[in-house]
């Protein structure tokens, strides 16, 4: 473990709070994203349809590569759900382990 002054290990905790927040924040855009596109009711043919006309669209745009389609959108929502619910573990982690520091150097000025 490395060894933290109270004013470091004040900042260190601070920022793992933004960190925590902000994952949060993500957290709840991607639930958003995700309950959007799972509620899409489109067959395959519209999905299709509307994933030709987006390609031709960025085609003529030179914008690169098409369109996801509903599910390859949700499947990549959950995916980056999973990344920042894990950045957020470790987060919580950190800051459990910067507690634990600062409960040994209390005890130690104690002493």
């Amino acid at each position: 473990m490395s060894s933290f002054t109270v004013d470091e290990m004040k900042e260190v905790h601070k920022r793992l709070s933004d960190i925590i927040a902000d994952a949060s924040q993500e957290l709840a855009d991607l639930q958003g994203m995700s309950a959007f596109v799972g509620g899409l009711d489109l067959d395959g043919e519209d999905q299709q349809l509307l994933v030709d006309a987006a390609a031709s669209a960025r085609g003529r745009r030179n914008m690169g590569t098409a369109a996801k389609t509903a599910a390859e959108t949700k499947a990549e929502c959950e995916r980056l759900y999973a990344e920042v619910q894990s950045k957020m573990g470790r987060a919580w982690m950190k800051k459990y382990d910067l507690q634990v520091q600062k409960r040994a150097l209390d005890a130690e000025a104690k002493a």
